[in-house]
C-alpha cells in the first residue's frame, strides 16, 4: 500500500499484508443525486473506514442543474440545494 505525498511523490506505507484500509467512494458531480448520497453517508456510515469524496465541475452544488435552463431559475435550485446541503451538514 501506498499514499501520494503532498509533494507529488508517493510514499509506500509499511503495513502487514491484508491490514484493513478504508474503502474508497467517490462520487462525480454534485447534483440532486450527489447531494442525496452524500446525505446518505452522512446518516448510515458514520463511523466506518470509508473514505468519501464528492467531485464537482462547476464552482458549487448543482450538477447540471447549477446551469440549467429548465422549469425552474438555475439559482432557485441552486439555493435549494445549498439549503438541504447545510440542513444535512454534507456541504
Amino acid at each position: 500500500m501506498g499514499s501520494i505525498t503532498p509533494s507529488g511523490g508517493y510514499k509506500i506505507q509499511e503495513v502487514p499484508l491484508g491490514s484493513p484500509r478504508p474503502f474508497r467512494l467517490v462520487c462525480i458531480d454534485a447534483g440532486y443525486s450527489g447531494l442525496l448520497l452524500s446525505i446518505i453517508v452522512g446518516q448510515k456510515m458514520q463511523g466506518e473506514n470509508l473514505d468519501y469524496q464528492v467531485y464537482e465541475m462547476n464552482g458549487d452544488l448543482g450538477g447540471k442543474w447549477l446551469v440549467n435552463s429548465y422549469y425552474a431559475t438555475a439559482s432557485s435550485i441552486h439555493h435549494y440545494l445549498k439549503d438541504t446541503a447545510v440542513k444535512y451538514d454534507c456541504e
